[in-house]
């Protein structure tokens, strides 16, 4: 079994951080939809971003 760490990303910040700090996956939410209610959470920008950012590094975007 391989295990992986996944790192809950209230913000854009976090997510860059958690991922250069070695997570093998991030999860984010949208500002309309989320269950982290009290996260500043993503615009669609943001997310958009993210997921170039993910492809770049090969991460694992949930």
């Amino acid at each position: 079994m391989v295990m992986e760490l996944l790192a809950p990303a209230g913000s854009y910040d976090v997510f860059k951080i958690a991922i250069n700090l070695g997570a093998d996956a991030v999860y984010l939410a949208g500002q309309n939809f989320g269950a982290r209610a009290y996260a500043e959470n993503f615009t669609t920008e943001e997310i958009e971003k993210s997921v170039e950012y993910a492809h770049l590094t090969m991460l694992k975007f949930l």
